[in-house]
C-alpha cells in the first residue's frame, strides 16, 4: 500500500513515496525524490511526521481492503 504526498520545502515540490505495512503498523520503505534523484534517509523526520497522519487514515484503509 503506498501513498504519496508533496510537501513544499525552499518554493521546490518535492514526492514522497512511502510505503507503510498495515499489519505492524509501521513505515516500511520511503523515499523523497526531486528532479528523479532519490534523496532518500536524510528527510526521515518529515516523513516520520507524515506518517504521524497516516496512522489516522489506517482504519480508512483497512476497511478498504
Amino acid at each position: 500500500m503506498a501513498k504519496r504526498r508533496k510537501i513544499k520545502k525552499n518554493k521546490k515540490w518535492f514526492k514522497i513515496h512511502v510505503v507503510v505495512d498495515l499489519t505492524s503498523k509501521q513505515v516500511m520503505e520511503y523515499n523523497l525524490i526531486r528532479e528523479k534523484r532519490e534523496i532518500g534517509y536524510s528527510f526521515r523526520n518529515i516523513v516520520e511526521g507524515l506518517f504521524s497522519k497516516f496512522k489516522s487514515l489506517n482504519g480508512d484503509l483497512e476497511s478498504m481492503l
